[in-house]
Formats: C-alpha cells, sequence, structure tokens
C-alpha cells in the first residue's frame, strides 16, 4: 500500500512538472512574439526618426546640429 502511495505521489507529482513545463513554454513562445513586435516597432521609430533629421529645414538642421554637438 506504502509503495502505491509512492508511486501515486511520484506520477502526480510528475504531472505538475509536465503542465509547468508546457505553461513556461507558452509564456516563453507569448513573450518571444511580444519581443518580436517591440523590436519591429522599434525598427520603424528609428527609420522614422532618421528620415525626419534628413530634413533640410533650418529647424531641422538645427536640431540635427545640436544632437551631433
Amino acid at each position: 500500500r506504502d509503495m502505491l502511495d509512492e508511486f501515486r505521489s511520484i506520477i502526480e507529482q510528475d504531472l505538475r512538472m509536465l503542465e509547468q513545463d508546457n505553461q513556461l513554454r507558452l509564456a516563453n513562445k507569448r513573450l518571444t512574439h511580444e519581443l518580436a513586435v517591440a523590436r519591429e516597432l522599434s525598427d520603424a521609430a528609428d527609420r522614422e526618426h532618421r528620415l525626419w533629421l534628413q530634413g533640410t529645414s533650418i529647424a531641422v538642421r538645427a536640431l540635427r546640429e545640436s544632437i551631433e554637438a
């Protein structure tokens, strides 16, 4: 009887570990996706910022020079 209870306990523990592993995999997948989206948004913002700083108006040139200084 004691061995049966011990086996049952081990099996239950294994099932909990498998469920936790599954939850971690799902969280990792979600976070990996969110990171990719954040990188894409950051890259798009950088491209837009670079385009804006390529302007030739006096205000844009002054801002560009103050950033470079």
